[in-house]
């Protein structure tokens, strides 16, 4: 399986010929890296390599993870084309698109007026696994609940997962290597993500050998 992170929070998985979009298209949302228009074109017509778009799947509908407009545009030219968006009354559930197994539970969003319904997600393609937690608070032991000791071959997370020991415990207990996205796309930002994300590595660098920070788009890594 190869994954390629395309923009903030917009990711394409590829196993075994056909492609999966995961929280993508999204919205532009500063001060985080927005979607390149021509790479929305070749999803929207269906060119190499996205000619093999085989489903999108939504981890949550915040704009900087879904944008319902231009899903609603692919779908009135590909309408055959399989798409999920979490539901506040399937509170876990499994769906296939091509080769990938998505197995879902929904969490809580971290603390935020008025939070999305948003499912934490076991990704699967032949013997790869890759967990994504996406916006999903801290809680340790709900993801425990959820991975039921399994361990997955990669991790997608926010930033905010560095930032204590628990959480830098259940990066190395839940997955073999961790992958750090939805940065802003420029150094220094305004909310000094950069800066604490720098701090943590610094910190705690013998905690996180297993640790990769996006910051570069496309960035695809081979799992």
């Amino acid at each position: 399986m190869n994954m390629t992170l395309l923009c903030n929070a917009g990711l394409a998985l590829q196993a075994e010929g056909s492609i999966l979009l995961v929280d993508l298209p999204n919205q532009e949302y500063p001060p985080f890296y927005t979607l390149p228009e021509e790479t929305w074109r070749q999803i929207l017509e269906r060119q190499p390599p996205y000619d093999r778009v085989c489903g999108f799947y939504f981890t949550h509908e915040h704009p900087d993870h879904c944008s319902r407009a231009r899903v609603e545009a692919y779908l009135r030219r590909w309408p055959r084309t399989p798409c999920f968006f979490p539901d506040e009354h399937e509170p876990e559930g499994e769906v296939t698109m091509g080769p990938f197994r998505m197995q879902y539970r929904r969490m809580e969003h971290v603390p935020i007026p008025s939070p999305p319904v948003l499912v934490a997600t076991m990704i699967g393609a032949g013997e790869k696994w890759v967990y994504l937690p996406s916006d999903a608070a801290l809680d340790c032991e709900a993801h425990r609940a959820f991975l039921a000791g399994r361990r997955a071959t990669a991790g997608i997370w926010t930033s905010m997962y560095l930032s204590l020991e628990d959480t830098r415990r259940l990066m190395k207990e839940a997955t073999v290597r961790n992958f750090i996205y939805h940065m802003p796309a420029e150094r220094p930002d305004a909310a000094g993500l950069w800066r604490k994300v720098d701090r943590n590595l610094e910190r705690y660098g013998s905690e996180l050998e297993h640790v990769t920070v996006w910051e570069h788009y496309p960035a695809t890594v081979e799992i």
